[in-house]
């Protein structure tokens, strides 16, 4: 359960970390430091028992150019239309739908980035994030460890999950009650994001299995790499948000870059 409270802090983070220093860099800032934070823990034994590689240095050069892949990601320029539109207005709960210009632009505050924090803040709220992300394995896998639980990873999914929702609800919780009662809720996206969830579920499930397999030198930095991949995929081939001669260069060539790390990554275990 501890573990899954340390996921869930990391994901309640990324709200302010997006609107202070956008989607791109707070994925890159975040996704570095949970690859660093949970190869590291593997690799040099923070927390746990250092792993066993045959090749070292190819992991560590795989690691290297998994990084720069992520960086790569960074410099491709999607175009999007603005997140909150007046569509959205139907998406709100009644008591919102006819508040006034100044309240709609409050209430879509986390879409559109009004009143974000200082850069440096999101930077270190970021960092903070990835950091969280990283050890959130570690708690399952000290208790396997010592012999204090079970040694099949799936045996801790129940309780992982647990700490997760025990987690978010009593964010959501303070949230409310910091919001007196009135916490601003899209209605239109409840549903998406109960899909999200679950297929969220699934691949940290797969995640646990993976860890339990590979270790955290070679997991972490393999599984990582992968969101920049799919998403980038999707933005081409589902919302044809990225079009141009330079945008398909450095997608392919972080595509490359990452998949020639992957496979340096996955060769020194």
């Amino acid at each position: 359960m501890f573990g899954g409270a340390l996921w869930a802090s990391g994901n309640a983070l990324a709200v302010p970390v997006i609107n202070s220093i956008g989607l791109a860099m707070g994925l890159l800032i975040w996704g570095c430091t949970n690859m660093l934070t949970g190869w590291a823990t593997g690799r040099f034994g923070m927390f746990v028992e250092p792993e066993s590689l045959t090749a070292p240095a190819l992991n560590t050069f795989g690691v290297l150019l998994v990084l720069v892949s992520l960086v790569l990601y960074t410099q491709i320029k999607a175009d999007v239309t603005p997140a909150f539109s007046t569509a959205a207005r139907g998406s709100m709960l009644p008591s919102e739908a006819g508040a006034p210009d100044d309240e709609l632009a409050t209430v879509a505050e986390g879409l559109t980035g009004r009143k974000p924090l200082s850069r440096p803040a999101g930077i270190v709220l970021a960092m903070i994030s990835g950091i969280l992300y990283g050890t959130n394995f570690i708690p399952s896998t000290v208790m396997k460890e010592h012999g204090w639980g079970p040694k099949e990873p799936l045996d801790y999914i129940f309780s992982h999950y647990c700490g997760i929702f025990l987690t978010s609800t009593i964010i959501f919780v303070f949230y409310a009650g910091f919001k007196r009662s009135n916490p601003r809720i899209f209605s239109r996206v409840l549903l998406p994001a109960i899909g999200s969830g679950v297929m969220w579920a699934i691949a940290q499930t797969c995640w646990f299995v993976a860890n339990d397999e590979l270790g955290f030198a070679v997991a972490f930095p393999m599984i990582t790499s992968g969101p920049g991949i799919v998403s980038s995929a999707l933005g081409v081939l589902l919302f044809k948000e990225i079009r141009g001669q330079r945008n398909f260069v450095f997608l392919g060539t972080s595509i490359l870059v990452s998949a020639i790390g992957c496979i340096m990554i996955g060769t020194s275990k």
